[in-house]
């Protein structure tokens, strides 16, 4: 194949670490979860504001809904969903062992309020029994192409959460 005149190529061995792997070669933040469990974090972190409910460097959804918080541990137990309240208001949380990651909606549709569990690993609402899909859209059945209302949240390593928001509501499975 001729490459077009004036045709750049990045090389993967830059020589940038000499004896050691090139920085394409080697994961940005490895063995930093290992790292901060273990205490050593990068920068002064209060002993007084960490939170022992988990450990340091476990990955949290954390949402708020008119200035109340609410954490949900995203476990390797694996998939799950959350029917729950957040902020007064109904909410579903969907969350994913691989990542680990979690997305939460407000779970009314149409003026009704449902509630949902996982058949397999797909997202099932027990009212009409349609399918939705991770990021909150109805993608069988009677509510095919209603969109469920994200709740305003974030995905953060729990002592920061911890630190910011000292006492915020954990929900464990």
């Amino acid at each position: 194949m001729e490459l077009p005149p004036n045709t750049k190529v990045l090389r993967r061995n830059l020589g940038l670490l000499p004896g050691g792997p090139d920085a394409y070669d080697r994961a940005s933040f490895g063995g930093y979860r290992d790292r901060v469990n273990s205490g050593r974090f990068a920068f002064p972190v209060s002993e007084e504001k960490l939170d022992t409910r988990l450990r340091p460097a476990d990955w949290v959804l954390a949402t708020e809904v008119d200035g109340l918080h609410k954490a949900y541990w995203l476990s390797e137990l694996g998939d799950m969903v959350v029917n729950d309240v957040v902020g007064g208001r109904e909410a579903v949380v969907v969350m994913r062992a691989e990542g680990p990651t979690g997305a939460a909606f407000f779970s009314q549709a149409g003026g009704v309020s449902l509630t949902f569990r996982l058949v397999g690993r797909r997202v099932v609402d027990d009212q009409t029994g349609s399918l939705w899909d991770d990021a909150g859209r109805a993608v069988g059945g009677p509510l095919t192409r209603t969109e469920l209302e994200a709740v305003p949240s974030r995905t953060t390593y729990w002592f920061s959460l911890a630190g910011a928001l000292p006492g915020i509501e954990l929900h464990v499975p």
